[in-house]
Formats: C-alpha cells, sequence, structure tokens
C-alpha cells in the first residue's frame, strides 16, 4: 500500500495539463502523497473510534452480566429471610416452586456420560456398576486423600442415585429388629471428617449396619460433593438399608446462599467452562467483569491442548468485530455468527467450515440489508451514537454513586472538580474499564477551558423524560434504571402460567422485597405511586411487557434528547 518516489522516477514525469493549469510532475505527486497520508489519518481516526465505541458497548454487556450471579444472592436472600413469613411465604414458594424437568425422562437422553473420555492421566477412583463393595471402598479411601472423582464418574453415580430414587416411595418405612441396630446420623454439612469418624467408630453401611441421614449432608463445609457421592454409593449398594431424608439444605435456592452451589461450581468447572474469556497474559484469575469465570492465559492454553494432543480450541461466548479471531498464538479461535449484535454495522458475523485437512475457513457475513447501504463513516457515526446513548443510561443508573465520588474530590463543595478527577470518580463509580478522558468531550458539553468541569451541573443533566409516568422519586427512577433486568426477571418467574400479568400484590411484594435486599431507602409510598402510575388491567393486574415497554421508551426518549448529532 505505501506510495514512494526516488530521483529517477521524478526525471521521468512530467507535466499534467488540466484546462489551462499546468501541474508539475513532482506537485502532483506530493498532492496524492498528502491525500493519501489525509486518507490513512481519516480511516485510522475511524478505526479509533470503532474500538472506543466497541469497549463501551462491551462494558456494558459484561457489567450487565453481573446481574445473572447478583440474582443468586438475592434468590438466597428471600429464602434466608422470608421463607417463613406469613405475608411472603406465599410469594417465595410461588416464585421457587419446584422444578419437574426429568419427569418421565430417562437420565441418559439429557446427560451423555458416556461422550466423557477417562483419559490415562486420570489417577482416581475408577467405579463400575453395578457398584460393589470394593468400588465405594476405593471412593471413601481416595476422598480422604483429597483425590477427586472424574465427571464421568460423578455423572453416572447421580444418574444411577436418580433412577433408583424415582422407584422408591416419598416416606421410608425403617424398622428395628430384635437383633438388629439403625445408625441415625444428623446434619453432616459438607463435613468429610466427621462422616469417615463415625464410618471408623461406627462400620460402613451394610445389611448388618443399617443407617439413617437426617438430612442437611451440604452447605457450609467444603466437602459437600463427596460427602453427597459417598451417600450415594452406599445407597446403590444397600437400597433397603441406607435411607437418605431430605433437609432444608436440600433445595437448590437454599443451596445458592449457603455454598454447596459454589463448591459444584468450583470442583466441576461448570461457571468457567460457560463464562470464561482468554486473555494475553499468562495465567488464570477471577473475571471480575462478567461475574463469573475467569480469564485464561496462553500458558493455561498450551497446557490443556498439549496434555489432551489437541491442537486448536474453537469456542464462541464473545462477540468480535470481525466475527472471529485468533489469540495464544493462533491456539484459541472464538467464532461469533450475530452480526449487527451491538447495533447495526458494529460488527460481522462469521461461521466456520472444516474439512479433511481441518483448517479453518471463514465464512463472514452481515445480515442487515440497511447495513450495505452505510459508508464507512456513516457505519461507525451510528454505532458511536448508540454506544453513547447506552453509557448515558449508566450514568443515570448511577448517579446517587456518581454523587459520592465526586464529593470526594471535592471536600470544599465548591460543586467544581478537575476532569482527571472527574474520570476516576465515573470509573469508581461505573467500573467499566472506559478511557473516560478521551470520551469526556462527547458526555460533558460545558466544561471549562482550564481543565475543570461543574460536576453539579453535569449530573443535574442526568435527568429522564418520563413519557406516560409520573414518577416524581429520583431515587426510585433511579433504581428503576439500574435493576430493571432484575425486576423483569423476578417478575417473569412469578408469572409461572406465562400469563404476562402478575398481580398488584405480586408486584408491591416483590418491590419490597427487592428494595430491602439492596438496602435501598425507599418508601412504601414512593412503592404505592409508581404502582398507581402504572395503568392496571380491568381485573387489577399489571401487564408485565406493557410495564417493561413503558420502561425502553423512558430509555429510548431519554437517549434521543441528550444524544447530540451524529458527526458528519
Amino acid at each position: 500500500m505505501g506510495c514512494g518516489v526516488t530521483k529517477s522516477t521524478q526525471l521521468q514525469l512530467k507535466p499534467c495539463n488540466r484546462g489551462n493549469i499546468s501541474v508539475p510532475a513532482a506537485t502532483a505527486m506530493r498532492a496524492a502523497l498528502l491525500i493519501q497520508r489525509w486518507y490513512r489519518q481519516y480511516v485510522a481516526q475511524l478505526e479509533m473510534r470503532r474500538r472506543c465505541t466497541w469497549n463501551i458497548f462491551q462494558s456494558i454487556e459484561y457489567s450487565g452480566q453481573q446481574d445473572h450471579i447478583k440474582l443468586y444472592n438475592f434468590f438466597g436472600y428471600l429464602m434466608d429471610h422470608f421463607s417463613s413469613a406469613n405475608s411472603q411465604r406465599n410469594l417465595v414458594s410461588h416464585m421457587f416452586g419446584e422444578s419437574d424437568v426429568f419427569q418421565d425422562m430417562e437420565w441418559e437422553r439429557h446427560v451423555c456420560y458416556k461422550e466423557i473420555e477417562v483419559l490415562d492421566i486420570y489417577t482416581g477412583p475408577h467405579l463400575s456398576f453395578p457398584l460393589t463393595i470394593s468400588n465405594v471402598t476405593e471412593l471413601v479411601h481416595a476422598f480422604k486423600n483429597k483425590q477427586k472423582l472424574h465427571a464421568r464418574y460423578v455423572l453416572q453415580l447421580l444418574g444411577k442415585t436418580w433412577t433408583l430414587l424415582r422407584l422408591m416411595p416419598n416416606i421410608s418405612h425403617v424398622c428395628t429388629c430384635k437383633h438388629k441396630e439403625i445408625t441415625i446420623c444428623g446434619d453432616l454439612h459438607g463435613h468429610l471428617e466427621d462422616l469417615l469418624l463415625i464410618f471408623y467408630k461406627n462400620g460402613f453401611p451394610s445389611a448388618e449396619t443399617p443407617y439413617v441421614f437426617n438430612g442437611d449432608f451440604v452447605d457450609r463445609g467444603k466437602e459437600s460433593i463427596e460427602i453427597l457421592l459417598v451417600l450415594f454409593a452406599f445407597l446403590l449398594l444397600y437400597p433397603h438399608d441406607v435411607h437418605l431424608n431430605r433437609g432444608n439444605h436440600e433445595d437448590h435456592i437454599v443451596n445458592l446462599r449457603y455454598g454447596f452451589t459454589k463448591e459444584v461450581l468450583g470442583k466441576y468447572q461448570i461457571v468457567d467452562v460457560l463464562w470464561s474469556d482468554p486473555m494475553s497474559q499468562n495465567g488464570c484469575v477471577p473475571n471480575e467483569v462478567r461475574g463469573g469465570g475467569c480469564y485464561w492465559g496462553p500458558d493455561v492454553t498450551h497446557k490443556v491442548l498439549d496434555t489432551h494432543k489437541l491442537q486448536l480450541l474453537i469456542r464462541s461466548h464473545e462477540c468480535k468485530q470481525e466475527g472471529y479471531e485468533f489469540c495464544h498464538n493462533g491456539r484459541v479461535l472464538t467464532i461469533f455468527s450475530a452480526s449487527n449484535y451491538y447495533d447495526v454495522g458494529s460488527n460481522r458475523g462469521a461461521y466456520i467450515r472444516l474439512g479433511p485437512d481441518l483448517i479453518p475457513h471463514f465464512k463472514q457475513f452481515q445480515s442487515s440489508r440497511s447495513t450495505r447501504e452505510l459508508t464507512l463513516r456513516q457505519s461507525v457515526g451510528r454505532t458511536e451514537l448508540s454506544a453513547l446513548q447506552a453509557l448515558r443510561m449508566q450514568l443515570f443508573a448511577h448517579k446517587s454513586d456518581l454523587i459520592h465520588e465526586f464529593q470526594e474530590y471535592d471536600p470544599q463543595c465548591t460543586g467544581v472538580i478537575s476532569v482527571k478527577h472527574w474520570a476516576a470518580a465515573v470509573e469508581k463509580a461505573l467500573r467499566l474499564a472506559l478511557p473516560w478522558r478521551v470520551l469526556r468531550s462527547q458526555l460533558v458539553t460545558d466544561s471549562a477551558q482550564d481543565g475543570t468541569l461543574n460536576y453539579q451541573h453535569w449530573v443535574n443533566q442526568l435527568s429522564v423524560m418520563q413519557p406516560n409516568t409520573e414518577i416524581t422519586n429520583t431515587s426510585l427512577l433511579e433504581t428503576l434504571y439500574k435493576h430493571h433486568s432484575n425486576l423483569e426477571s423476578i417478575f417473569r418467574m412469578i408469572d409461572t402460567d406465562h400469563s404476562g400479568l402478575i398481580s398488584f400484590k405480586e408486584f408491591r411484594q416483590t418491590w419490597k422485597l427487592l428494595s430491602s435486599h439492596l438496602q435501598m431507602d425507599i418508601s412504601d409510598k414512593a412503592i404505592s405511586d409508581l404502582a398507581e402510575s402504572i395503568d392496571f388491567n380491568k381485573d387489577g393486574s399489571i401487564d408485565i411487557n406493557e410495564f417493561m415497554e413503558a420502561f425502553r421508551l423512558v430509555e429510548h426518549s431519554r437517549a434521543e434528547t441528550d444524544a447530540p448529532a451524529s458527526p458528519e
């Protein structure tokens, strides 16, 4: 692409005539070089704007994904604080009824443990089914020595247990014979050493030594999985002599609150597999941006692929501007097939074709017809505008946090801080890892020439137009923006019949529970005012879709009002 001119070339050039103007060849060449340089600078600036816009979209998306993790804490909070309260008990039980996902379905159809290979490098216990006493003894000794059971055997053991439990009654009738004793154990709560001590003192479960385990096997302790697997193994060996009663901690919502879910995710990498992303640095660190999983480096990639004799890892999960991207010395390939993911023109989609040579061949596309009609400048401008609109919504949602951070840099309460402090305060409040000083010119329109800005005036400009509602409580409105995805998720859970309707009582109870959990200072009157501002149906129910759509209209009107004109 480069263009150079040597002395010999210049001597051979001839004057260029355009009408009455005669332009020397050397002058024409210099003009061409200036145009080329200008164009390259122009394209580079567009690319910089495009990448900055991309970072805004991605940071906001990852920040929003943390809501999924926060919901876990909220569900645990409900069970911990309101499951016994009469006023909330019906709502909680209504929201978190037991699932019948596997009812009348075979475990093997959903969990394909046969496809999971046990490699030679695995040194833990091996199980065969039907289980033998030597299998279970080996399993107990392996857990005593801090070994982990392979995922294939875990799934197979769980599947056999599930099949057996389905055939057993909900209530077990246990009796003692004249020469037979029954050992009853209470809460174990993940304390494997205590279970092993019981076995040492009392003997393993058997036909001669029957056991009743009286619930609360998991949570709080660090070896809940091991306890469950041991108990399930003995249950399979002696189904008439081992009895497992369910406790209050054998509940998926309680497990979210007290640790068993976290233990499962940690020991069998479920969250890491679903939420993790590669990074350029070596090592493995928590993925605090998404709120789950981890970031792993090239060293981890090479170790895993070399161990399993693999050449390439093809993964997705991250939107890429070109639809695909290599990293880690070409050994990790990310493929993303949704074009225009953030907005029209924001990215291409792609898919891969693999032939017998296993060399990936990429097919890129962009599905929107309007995208093809946009120039590069128009495409960048449109996506930039959309990104700035989304960013302004984030700023409004964190209005209270922003004020607090600004005041930390303004102890004299002058209402004015430097641009440097403004950028630092905004990052502390939003935690999006964006170049705020670069974005300042598009977010703050009235900064002073001396490098300061009036943050009080700027914060006051972060207002919201209200098309159909009359919400006067600023704190409540800010809360709506910040937690609207959580609210919608909870509303959907309450709406178990998928009618799209919830009652006025359920609406108020949900708000009260959420505000209590988030420790928000929102009065009952404010919640009532919000409820009264909604257009109810004749039967007093609230249409979830209409409520959330009204909220989206607020976002849209706010964005259109405050957004600057797209740069030409």
